[in-house]
């Protein structure tokens, strides 16, 4: 079976939950899914956009056994919520992905992102172990509007000849510039790194300031041929080489 809601006039539709067991294609439609993502057979996400909108509880998305489960433009949260998206199996997106509110929980799940990410004020991003992958090769933007920052995990720079610009400043663990690409620090933003840093792209530090707030010793920073502007050292306990 084969579901396309609208290929005239984009239309809104809204679910509790979302089993796809066919193909769907959302065209440049908006889907609004309050509760958890069941893709068993195929989603095309054309140029439309995904909307979690769930108010409690921990909802899923899981794409096992799907054929196609590669998602577009999608947005965690719609308004004030205590809910949190957990995933079952790799999260990849082509457009744009917001975490607006509540909670985006990705565990040991990998994120492949080929567009902007942007962390609302009022967004919540809870690491786990797996790595978010900025891929494709177009540049783009990471923006995270929350007072205190997101730490990201594990973030790799690895598409072809991708780069990565700043929108405010971020946090992350570990971050990995693969040859090729290029991560700018968009002005004069700080780039918070728990662990370790390794630079085998480009960076591009405008006016920006790298500090390394690591709490334990043994992180390495690899710069390669790319100077910070301004670099600061500030985890207690912290050692670096």
């Amino acid at each position: 079976n084969i579901f396309s809601p609208s290929t005239s006039t984009a239309k809104t539709l809204t679910t509790f939950d979302m089993r796809i067991a066919g193909s769907m294609y959302l065209d440049a439609n908006t889907l609004k899914v309050g509760a958890s993502w069941r893709n068993l057979g195929g989603f095309t996400p054309n140029t439309g956009t995904l909307v979690f909108n769930a108010t409690t509880s921990t909802r899923t998305i899981d794409n096992t056994g799907a054929a196609t489960s590669t998602f577009g433009n999608v947005t965690f949260g719609e308004a004030a919520t205590v809910a949190t998206w957990s995933f079952s199996t790799p999260f990849v997106a082509t457009g744009t992905v917001a975490m607006n509110y509540g909670t985006t929980s990705p565990g040991t799940q990998s994120m492949t992102l080929s567009g902007d990410l942007s962390i609302g004020v009022n967004g919540t991003f809870s690491k786990g172990s797996a790595t978010t992958t900025f891929s494709g090769t177009q540049s783009k933007t990471w923006t995270d509007s929350t007072a205190a920052k997101q730490d990201l995990g594990n973030v790799s720079i690895s598409g072809t000849a991708k780069t990565v610009a700043l929108g405010s400043s971020v946090r992350a663990t570990n971050i990995n510039i693969v040859a090729g690409n290029t991560l700018n620090a968009g002005g004069a933003n700080t780039f918070s790194v728990l662990g370790f840093w390794d630079n085998s792209g480009t960076f591009t530090p405008q006016t920006g300031t790298v500090a390394f707030i690591a709490t334990s010793s043994s992180k390495t920073i690899n710069q390669a041929s790319s100077n910070f502007y301004n670099t600061t050292f500030n985890g207690v306990g912290g050692a670096w080489r």
